[in-house]
């Protein structure tokens, strides 16, 4: 039975032949930023693959094994910001034949093991401008990470012999994320006002 990865995102389920050799090789050459060997490889995949698989299939059903990072959290996370281009330019766009294409993509707002999405891998390895990048491209990564209700689990809460604990912090790791997608929204010239000058 193949490993659940390597399953097709499309609704004609056949399967994507790769190994974790491959998905490692995928994701290395967007951690590296290599576009060229990216699309060399992508071309190679979808030769082999059945005629149903396109290489988005292939980025989407690549994640690390243990961080289920996908090749746009790599290349986010090191900056990037041609390999990030390159995988954007692979979703699925508005054309005469294809006028409902699935909007928005999964691939981009996908959460890691760590429920980080892309967006807030690339603001928090200072890679301003690819972040700047992803919110202008994927606006749905805008939207707050996690439920409501999530983002103060395990903050402030109470130990059992009466004192306060520390939680896991996944709150204002959160808040972060919030006030620096508010950050680049100013910096590109969207003040949240509402009204025009």
């Amino acid at each position: 039975m193949p490993h659940y990865l390597q399953q097709s995102t499309r609704k004609s389920d056949l399967p994507i032949p790769l190994t974790y050799e491959v998905i490692d090789e995928l994701l290395d050459l967007c951690r590296k930023g290599d576009v060229s060997e990216l699309q060399q490889l992508l071309y190679v995949l979808v030769t082999e693959s059945p005629p149903s698989v396109m290489p988005l299939d292939l980025l989407t059903a690549s994640k690390g094994k243990d961080s289920w990072n996908n090749g746009l959290h790599m290349a986010a996370a090191n900056g990037h910001y041609e390999v990030c281009r390159y995988l954007l330019t692979l979703l699925p766009k508005v054309t005469a034949e294809n006028p409902n294409p699935i909007r928005p993509h999964p691939f981009p707002t996908v959460a890691n093991n760590a429920g980080h999405n892309v967006l807030f891998e690339a603001q928090s390895a200072d890679k301003e401008d690819v972040a700047k990048f992803l919110l202008e491209n994927c606006p749905e990564l805008a939207a707050p990470i996690g439920s409501a209700e999530e983002e103060y689990v395990n903050v402030d809460v109470e130990e059992e012999d009466g004192e306060e604990g520390k939680g896991k912090g996944r709150a204002k790791e959160a808040e972060n994320v919030e006030d620096g997608i508010q950050e680049l929204k100013i910096s590109a010239g969207d003040t949240g006002t509402g009204g025009r000058a």
